[in-house]
């Protein structure tokens, strides 16, 4: 299942869809950032949300935002946008 295609480490947080096996509803973020969390895994992230709305449950949900929080450095950039 899946053994050629090899995984780049890259995710863009709403364009992972949630996928189902059995009719359980499954979110590979979520699995990924609890199964780095329980092993202690260095992680670097970027994000345009605040941990405030990561933490939100239509988003990560509170227990992932906990995790989140001792897991990441927070910093905030603050400025005009560069988008063009």
């Amino acid at each position: 299942y899946n053994e050629e295609r090899p995984h780049t480490g890259k995710h863009c947080y709403g364009k992972t869809p949630m996928q189902t096996w059995r009719d359980s509803i499954r979110s590979p973020m979520i699995e990924l950032l609890c199964e780095r969390y329980d092993t202690g895994a260095w992680t670097h992230g970027v994000s345009n949300f605040t941990l405030e709305t990561l933490s939100s449950e239509n988003q990560y949900g509170r227990m992932t935002g906990d995790r989140l929080k001792s897991m990441f450095n927070f910093i905030e950039l603050k400025g005009e946008s560069r988008r063009k």
